[in-house]
């Protein structure tokens, strides 16, 4: 089976970087697997964040609408996001805004 064609923006979960927040953008998993994530709330279109990974790589945990769920590798090979800040229109990855107020006297 041919690997799915991937946009320049859109990446599987699994080369999500660590900390990072992602937008579902499609799922490509088996019927019991996609049925089982769907019922906990995983959907096109959902904000998730890779919050930890455990020592071996496997399994890895997300952050979804307030709780954590762990998956499979092979999982997140199937689940298709794009980085929050380009599902928003962004230009990628932003650097955090320095505090402009900081050190400042008021």
């Amino acid at each position: 089976m041919k690997p799915p064609k991937q946009s320049a923006t859109e990446i599987p979960l699994s080369e999500l970087p660590l900390g990072q927040t992602g937008v579902v953008t499609r799922l490509e998993l088996p019927g019991d697997v996609l049925s089982k994530l769907v019922e906990m709330g995983l959907a096109k279109g959902r904000r998730l964040t890779f919050v930890q990974k455990v020592p071996l790589g496997d399994p890895m945990v997300i952050e979804l609408m307030g709780y954590r769920l762990a998956l499979r590798h092979r999982e997140a090979r199937g689940i298709w996001v794009r980085e929050a800040a380009l599902a928003a229109g962004g230009k990628g990855r932003q650097k955090p805004r320095k505090n402009s107020r900081a050190g400042k006297a008021a």
